[in-house]
């Protein structure tokens, strides 16, 4: 039987965080756009599992967005696109649509 005290907690506490940051999948602004776009508005703990994101990193992510304008949220913890966020997929799409030729 293992006997714990308050180090050995703190450690494991510790490691399991920089575990999950390890694990954390780096979504671009694009799929972000489009998720939003795909479910008309969202809350954080639907991008936090879609991406993998911490719940703190996904309200993070959703901040810078709307400091640039992309998103706004209407009520709270419920976030959507706004008309410049759904230009800047657009933007973003036909930009993808430009490179990938046959």
């Amino acid at each position: 039987m293992a006997c714990y005290n308050k180090e050995t907690a703190a450690k494991a506490g510790s490691l399991l965080r920089r575990s999950f940051m390890i694990l954390e999948r780096k979504a671009t602004k694009r799929e972000i756009l489009d998720f939003i776009a795909e479910q008309g508005m969202i809350e954080v703990w639907q991008l936090r599992d879609k991406f993998g994101y911490t719940h703190e990193s996904a309200k993070s992510k959703l901040s810078r967005l709307k400091k640039e304008g992309l998103v706004i949220n209407m009520t709270r913890d419920r976030w959507e696109l706004t008309e410049k966020g759904y230009k800047r997929r657009d933007y973003y799409r036909s930009q993808a649509r430009r490179t990938v030729r046959p």
